[in-house]
């Protein structure tokens, strides 16, 4: 019986601990419509938006991918080879964009299905 009290005591102990480190956030009030107040620990929030960065590289690769799709690859090699013998900021610019091999194989892929979408059209033609 005293093993069951320990272990009682252990999780009452360790949940009263967890309340505390949680009220230390701050707590939200508020009054229901019959006038009973409820307060409930105020919500966590990360320190950097995650998802916004995640957002922000999403749209960093979309915008390599395009840009290799309008320039070639060649060219928007040549053109970052450039940027990377600048100043700091354009060889920064230059890590940044620089072709990585997940970018130049979508883009592969991306090439051959227009590739074969012309051949289909062309094929209707006649």
């Amino acid at each position: 019986m005293a093993y069951l009290t320990e272990a009682n005591f252990d999780s009452r102990s360790k949940r009263i601990i967890k309340n505390a480190k949680i009220a230390k956030r701050g707590r939200i009030h508020t009054i229901t419509e019959d006038g009973l107040i409820i307060s409930r620990p105020r919500r966590v929030r990360r320190e950097l938006p995650l998802v916004g960065l995640m957002r922000i590289a999403l749209a960093l690769w979309a915008f390599k991918a395009l840009a290799i799709l309008n320039l070639g690859t060649a060219d928007y090699l040549a053109r970052v080879e450039t940027l990377a013998g600048g100043n700091s900021v354009d060889q920064t610019a230059a890590f940044v964009l620089n072709g990585d091999a997940l970018t130049l194989a979508v883009v592969d892929l991306v090439q051959r299905g227009m590739n074969i979408l012309q051949a289909m059209e062309l094929a209707a033609i006649f």
